[in-house]
Order: structure tokens, then sequence, then C-alpha cells
């Protein structure tokens, strides 16, 4: 399992990316924008978003007021005790 918090420049992308593990972002401060399964979302300070093993995704952080978020990795025999059912 890796996390890591990231402050990022305006404008930074990241993409087209195929994973083979699980990435969960949360955004702390600043804007950006979520692109998986074709559908564009925008996400902002307290939001989460989750790229699940083998799908396609790209993100990018605001021109104006770029992202800062924490993230975590893990593949799917890591499973953090607090996502578990």
């Amino acid at each position: 399992m890796e996390k890591f918090e990231h402050a990022v420049a305006p404008g930074w992308w990241h993409g087209l990316a195929v994973r083979h593990y699980h990435l969960l972002h949360f955004v702390l401060e600043g804007e950006g924008t979520f692109f998986k399964e074709e559908v564009l979302h925008r996400v902002g300070p307290g939001d989460l978003f989750v790229i699940c093993p083998e799908e396609v995704t790209t993100y990018q952080a605001s021109q104006t007021t770029p992202w800062k978020y924490v993230w975590l990795g893990f593949q799917a025999g890591e499973t953090p005790e607090f996502l578990r059912p």
C-alpha cells in the first residue's frame, strides 16, 4: 500500500492511464476534473474519486485553482481495513 500528498501546478494532468491496482484520491483544496468511462466529473474540496484496476482515466488540475490531494493506492489483497465490508 502506498499513500502520498500531492500539490500540483496549474493545469497539471495525468493520463490517459491504466493502473493494475486501486487508487483513491481525496481532494483537500482547489479544483480539477476527472474523466472516467466517458464522463467528465468536476471535483473539489471534500470530493473523493476512485480508480479501479484496468480502468482508463485522466485527471487534471484547474488552471486557476489547482488542487492539493492525498492518494492511497493498494492491490486487491491489501485492501485497507476501513474499506472492507
